[in-house]
């Protein structure tokens, strides 16, 4: 008997071709879909989507695009590796910039000199996959994942004629490893060759034909810790739906989304709800209560907590109602913009909306608020505690931070950083990405949103290896929303 898994890849081969959607937006899609005048931007986006999320991989070579204005080949040749990669780094285009860089710009060199400049002639002769496979291999940065992926979605949703399909395997990331998993087709932790291996097993003639299924299933249903078991196509097949109803109360791989909305929350939710995290700390967002409008207060329900002096802006963290979340207790409540509450019984959230001086309040501005909520605080502070929001506060900024904390020292970026490392506590992108405070190569916040005034002032700090997955997503879809980037992050 064909398992559902099977028969849903199959109708879904079967689709008549239109627009393929990369989900970049309108006119990269466009650019993307464009065979007959700009093929390479196909190969370049294949190239670039490794370890971000796709949709921010496949918008690079419309990026480029956009800032040199022409995407002709031999135009593009023209320009330098090192114009390349300062266009890479200024833009924040990628986590690895200037390795990608490097291997954009080898790509098209690569196109130029050994396919006379048009990257068609890569799939055009009706080659056999392995051969297309192959081809893609031949570039630098393409591992098997990519060129099996590159050819699978060449075969599959372009439709581009090949002689066999064989050689084309799944391409195997986070989404196909757990929706794979959860079924029972692999153990709970496979490797990729055991994943692979499965594939070729289930469908020898096209082993990457569920490749697209079993992406579709992982981002649309088969959340982390809250899988849309109920609604999922397979559920019918799936071990871990059909073995136990209860998945309620699961920490691990919880995702959380610290975001300043820049205002105006309630008529922006619907996009950030779309990452479809477990947990939203939004600074800067209405009181759902005193507004009267249905789909906002749908949105936060009951199991969220508010704080703030104007009711069009405060600071929320708001949850799936499967999450569990309690204030603790027994901190000192002058602080209106943190919100430092216990999840799921088993770690500390503390959401950070740093203001300018309340002068009635006592409170000093920015940084050296943060710094007071430290002193008046300390019992919170403890490697079960993950630290997210809005700083406003970055080192290049320390010398205009003269006053002093309890132990004498300036209330700025590097000493709360200090404190905070004193106490097990790291900021989660630099320790990522190996940066130092004060030179971020990525932007969290483009003041009056102007992208020539780009800054780092929104951080995720938490114990070493307690985050799985970190992103800072995309300016170009989200800075029509608002001047900071949202901070996407996963627990481990």
């Amino acid at each position: 008997m064909e398992s559902e898994l099977i028969r849903l890849s199959k109708i879904d081969f079967e689709e008549t071709p239109g627009i393929v959607y990369f989900y970049g937006g309108e006119e990269a899609d466009r650019l993307l879909n464009d065979f007959d005048n700009y093929p390479h931007a196909f190969v370049l986006g294949a190239l670039m989507d490794k370890q971000i999320p796709a949709e921010r991989a496949w918008a690079i070579p419309y990026k480029v695009y956009k800032e040199l204005g022409n995407f002709d080949i031999d135009f593009l040749a023209s320009v330098s590796l090192d114009e390349y990669k300062e266009m890479f780094i200024n833009g924040g285009y990628h986590r690895f910039n200037s390795d990608c860089a490097t291997e954009f710009y080898e790509a098209i060199h690569k196109i130029k000199n050994d396919y006379d400049g048009n990257a068609a002639k890569i799939w055009s002769d009706k080659p056999t996959s392995k051969t297309i496979v192959k081809r893609f291999r031949e570039f630098k940065g393409a591992g098997p994942k990519i060129s099996t992926m590159a050819a699978n979605i060449l075969i599959r949703q372009f439709k581009i004629p090949v002689s066999d399909y064989e050689a084309i395997d799944v391409s195997v990331d986070v989404q196909v490893e757990k929706v794979m998993s959860r079924l029972g087709l692999v153990s709970e932790n496979p490797t990729k060759e055991e994943i692979i291996n499965k594939a070729r097993e289930m469908n020898p003639e096209y082993p990457g034909l569920i490749d697209r299924t079993l992406w579709k299933v992982g981002r649309k249903y088969c959340n982390p810790s809250n899988p849309n078991c109920g609604d999922c196509p397979l559920n019918c097949e799936c071990n871990y739906y059909l073995g136990s109803s209860n998945h309620s109360n699961e920490t691990n791989n919880l995702k959380i989304i610290s975001w300043n909305c820049n205002g105006n929350f309630r008529e922006k939710y619907e996009s950030i709800i779309k990452e479809d995290a477990d947990i939203y700390v939004i600074c800067e967002c209405e009181n759902p209560i005193e507004y009267d409008e249905n789909d906002y207060l749908e949105f936060a329900g009951t199991n969220y907590f508010w704080t703030g002096d104007l009711h069009y802006k405060g600071l929320g963290i708001f949850a799936k109602d499967n999450i569990k979340l309690e204030p603790i207790e027994e901190l000192n409540e002058k602080f209106k913009n943190f919100i430092a509450l216990r999840v799921n019984d088993t770690f500390n959230l503390l959401g950070v909306w740093a203001m300018g001086k309340d002068k009635e309040k006592g409170l000093n501005e920015y940084v050296e608020m943060i710094h007071d909520y430290f002193d008046a605080n300390s019992q919170l502070f403890d490697e079960n505690l993950i630290m997210c929001g809005d700083f406003n506060s970055n080192a290049i900024w320390d010398d205009k931070h003269k006053a002093k904390d309890n132990d004498g020292n300036a209330k700025n970026q590097t000493n709360l950083n200090i404190k905070l490392n004193n106490k097990g506590l790291y900021s989660v992108y630099h320790e990522s990405n190996n940066e130092e405070q004060g030179k971020e190569t990525s932007t969290t916040f483009f003041q009056t949103r102007h992208l020539n005034q780009p800054y780092h002032i929104d951080y995720v700090y938490a114990k070493k290896g307690a985050i799985s997955e970190f992103e800072i997503l995309d300016h170009w879809i989200w800075i029509s929303l608002s001047d900071h980037l949202p901070l996407v992050f996963e627990l481990d």
